[in-house]
């Protein structure tokens, strides 16, 4: 052995050993730090591979006397079998563990494709072991081994193309666990994507499981990207004979009043088509969650049918009809009398002449809300009383910028909005309607005159407003 050699391959393993060993002891305090799991990989690599590397290194460039042949080939063996061990455990700890991936993607990887990863890493190992350490011929091998491949490879062909579309679509991202997604007819909730399919849940609960190669051919809908929220439209027609602004106007109220709907982006109403018979305008709204859509629709439609109803806009004509559809008009008067004694049994209305009571009737108005409608809005100006004929109403309070308190109920034959009106300020709290709703509104100037006319009143509404002083007050210190 050339003397040259051995200085220069003792001077390198004694300079690169210490080195490389405080570098991996520096590289695994820093992932250990960061609770990586490759921290283990690079401790064996300084504490077991890069020792016996050495200790190999010494006993062929270094130490003068002839080794055995066979052992330098079983401790070259044992090299290769330490070093595959660490580049499968690193690749397994980058690509499949917990650690620095996103969960979705790390757990649908599939365990199939972890081994066949791993079996290919070792049978490529293991072949050049075989070749380059014992000197084995592997021609025959790998013919062998190709035509097993090709018969392996025709009768999984579904289920390889299966695997191989998984894969693509989990690194791809497309969608996620939780994902509202349509896919031809079919949509539902993604509850589970692995290497050979996803499965959707919808609507109905019935699980539909999609393969991943057909779906890798199909082009699908994500109602869930790129953000959560997602517009929604409906399409209603009135009667042409209502001017489109009002019908836009009523729908926008009731859009500001529906609470599942975003206000940014903002809301839609447009005029898309009229005839002789109708105008249908569609509304353009957006939700924070596809899995609301169906009940926010639902309350939408209500609540515009009850807008409606409130402000005698009239339905289209059938096209079938060539005169007008006959309209019977309500008539309020006749119904609000036949509620007279729900009115004298009020608490401030009893007492009231029968004039009284028809003239105060007769300017007042009767209208009918859903159930969640906001009647009155905190902060906002009135000009009526409002007492219940039907229903029942919540009533909330909000307090520096904090979450509405409940602080009572109003029930059938109870007013509200009369503190408003007495202390001349704006609404003090949100009234909705907890039941499907009749109110009759009295203007505040019928109200005004009632208490200037008739003593009695004025004592009722007096005491009625100290009452609903003090429930209030009890209920937000509670």
């Amino acid at each position: 052995m050339n003397k040259d050699s051995v200085t220069f391959w003792g001077i390198l393993i004694a300079t690169l050993y210490p080195v490389l060993a405080i570098l991996l002891s520096e590289i695994n305090h820093r992932l250990k730090r960061a609770d990586h799991p490759s921290a283990q990989t690079v401790r064996l690599l300084k504490n077991v591979f890069l020792p016996l590397l050495t200790v190999y290194l010494v006993l062929v460039k270094i130490i003068p006397y002839e080794i055995p042949v066979v052992f330098l080939k079983l401790y070259e063996t044992l090299l290769w079998i330490i070093g595959l061990y660490l580049f499968i455990n690193f690749i397994n700890q980058i690509f499949f563990t917990d650690s620095d991936i996103e969960d979705d993607r790390k757990a649908r990887v599939p365990k199939l494709l972890q081994q066949i990863m791993r079996m290919i890493v070792i049978a490529i190992g293991f072949a050049v072991i075989a070749s380059e350490i014992w000197g084995s011929d592997l021609g025959s091998l790998i013919t062998a081994l190709g035509v097993t491949s090709l018969v392996l490879g025709l009768a999984l062909q579904d289920t390889l193309g299966n695997l191989f579309a998984g894969i693509s679509l989990i690194y791809e991202k497309p969608f996620a666990t939780g994902d509202w997604i349509q896919i031809d007819s079919h949509y539902g909730k993604i509850v589970e994507i692995n290497w050979r399919a996803i499965r959707i849940v919808n609507r109905q609960n019935d699980m539909i499981t999609v393969p991943n190669s057909y779906l890798g051919k199909q082009v699908f809908l994500n109602y869930s990207r790129p953000n959560k929220f997602h517009a929604e439209s409906v399409r209603v027609a009135f009667n042409n004979e209502v001017p489109p602004n009002k019908v836009k106007g009523i729908i926008e109220e009731i859009i500001q009043n529906t609470a599942n709907i975003r206000k940014e982006p903002p809301y839609e109403v447009k005029t898309v088509n009229f005839d002789n018979h109708k105008v249908e305008y569609e509304v353009l709204y957006f939700i924070d969650d596809f899995w609301e859509s169906e009940l926010i629709k639902d309350e939408l439609y209500t609540k515009i049918w009850y807008g409606a109803k409130r402000n005698s806009v009239k339905l289209p004509n059938p096209v079938s009809y060539s005169k007008p559809w006959p309209f019977e008009e309500f008539d309020k008067e006749a119904f609000l009398l036949s509620k007279s004694n729900l009115i004298l049994n009020s608490p401030v209305f009893s007492g009231l002449t029968v004039v009284d009571l028809k003239s105060m009737i007769k300017k007042s108005n009767y209208n009918s809300y859903g159930q969640g409608e906001v009647i009155v809005q905190q902060g906002e100006l009135s000009d009526h009383v409002h007492l219940i004929i039907m229903g029942e109403v919540a009533i909330y309070v909000e307090q520096d910028g904090e979450e509405r308190t409940h602080v009572g109920t109003a029930k059938k034959g109870e007013l509200f909005g009369e503190m408003e009106l007495l202390n001349n300020t704006a609404n003090e709290g949100t009234v909705i309607a907890h039941t499907d709703l009749g109110l009759m509104s009295i203007p505040y100037k019928v109200i005004n005159d009632l208490i200037e006319n008739n003593l009695s009143i004025k004592r009722k509404f007096d005491s009625l407003i100290k009452i609903r002083k003090k429930e209030q007050f009890n209920k937000v210190n509670n």
